[in-house]
């Protein structure tokens, strides 16, 4: 069986590592880690929901949270600093 939900929040993550393994995840919670940016949720093709409070996310990168997940992942495919 594979893993649906996973709950990471308050772990000092400061970075959101790839997670192709994880393919099936629905919910991930990384509440209260200290990331600063969007990146590798394209790769959570079944990725519903994303909670992300407490982080040091950029304004734009909250707005794009906002918008959805087919947003997030699509802004973590195509966006490059």
């Amino acid at each position: 069986r594979e893993i649906e939900s996973l709950n990471l929040s308050h772990n000092e993550i400061k970075e959101i590592p790839p997670l192709p393994n994880l393919s099936r995840l629905k919910f991930l919670d990384l509440t209260g880690n200290p990331i600063k940016k969007l990146e590798n949720l394209q790769y959570l093709e079944s990725l519903l929901s994303l909670k992300i409070d407490d982080s040091r996310l950029s304004v734009k990168e909250k707005e794009v949270l906002n918008e959805g997940m087919d947003q997030v992942k699509y802004y973590c495919r195509t966006y490059k600093e």
